[in-house]
């Protein structure tokens, strides 16, 4: 575990996550466990310790708060930090108790997982059924209803994927949809924020990460800010209000990158005009939240 830990230890997330899957490093931890006559453990499951030590914030959803992926990550620290070669029997206790506890986190994340695609598919289904004449619209939805169908079956097979298509959604209006995702979700945002409780502020934040990472042209952009700075500072009241309306502006203009349709930089436009005429972060993250979520419904720009 050391030779692979001074291998991995100064690569970046994307880098580590390559590392990990080659039949080299692959290899030499079946030989390790072969060494420690380990049937029952399969190697990337180790492999995945490197991962989770490394880059937290990037796995795992709240290390902080959750105690199963508090005590994950222990796991993971203490077993690529052990050193004792002559006690195997420790370090094999160290090898079955990550391995147990990962395979649980995973269960409970396939689960958290499926439950968000479920959510996601039946909110575009009833899009869809809004849509009236509008055939384009349908054709975009279409694809990213199949884009989930293809995620589901990866994580859940086939029965996941069936399960998820035949779910039959209750039909509201978009006037209701909106209502109920405004006044409710948005309401308890709002409260808890002012409140000091910054978990789901956090999970949003993560959201826009992954979204402009995944979607922008410059590969630079997935580091334009750090979701572990961002929740320290609030959590020690070091963050002022200007640094939050600042970044919403600053994601902004990455959403404008993305998508530079007329309709995105209208709305980019006037959304950036009330942050700063409102001085209103929660009211900039909700705007930002709404541009993905229409760029998701119509399709990314292909400009």
């Amino acid at each position: 575990m050391e030779e692979l830990k001074e291998k991995f230890l100064n690569l970046t997330f994307e880098e580590l996550k390559l590392e990990i899957i080659k039949e080299e490093n692959i290899k030499k931890i079946q030989e390790m466990l072969n060494s420690l006559k380990i049937k029952s453990i399969r190697p990337k499951i180790i492999l995945s310790s490197f991962i989770i030590y490394f880059y937290p914030e990037d796995v795992l959803d709240n290390i902080n708060e959750n105690k199963d992926e508090e005590l994950l990550f222990n796991n993971a620290r203490d077993l690529i930090n052990y050193k004792n070669k002559d006690n195997n029997s420790l370090f094999i206790s160290k090898l079955f108790i990550f391995s147990i506890n990962f395979e649980k986190w995973i269960q409970e994340d396939k689960k958290k997982y499926s439950n968000n695609l479920f959510h996601v598919f039946h909110n575009l289904t009833v899009d869809k059924m809004n849509s009236d004449d509008d055939e384009e619209k349908k054709k975009q939805i279409d694809v990213c209803k199949n884009v989930i169908l293809e995620c589901a079956e990866k994580i859940g097979g086939s029965k996941l994927k069936n399960d998820i298509n035949s779910h039959k959604p209750v039909v509201v209006s978009n006037l209701d949809i909106e209502n109920e995702y405004s006044n409710a979700f948005w309401d308890v945002i709002k409260s808890d924020f002012n409140n000091k409780d910054y978990s789901k502020i956090i999970t949003l934040l993560k959201f826009i990460k992954i979204f402009i990472s995944s979607n922008s042209k410059n590969s630079e952009n997935k580091y334009f800010f750090s979701i572990t700075t961002i929740k320290d500072k609030l959590e020690n009241n070091n963050c002022s209000s200007d640094e939050m309306i600042i970044l919403i502006d600053k994601i902004l203009d990455l959403i404008e990158e993305i998508d530079d349709s007329e309709e995105i930089l209208n709305l980019t436009a006037s959304y950036k005009n009330k942050l700063w005429e409102n001085n209103d972060f929660i009211e900039g993250l909700h705007n930002s939240i709404d541009l993905i979520k229409k760029i998701l419904i119509n399709g990314l720009n292909s400009s």
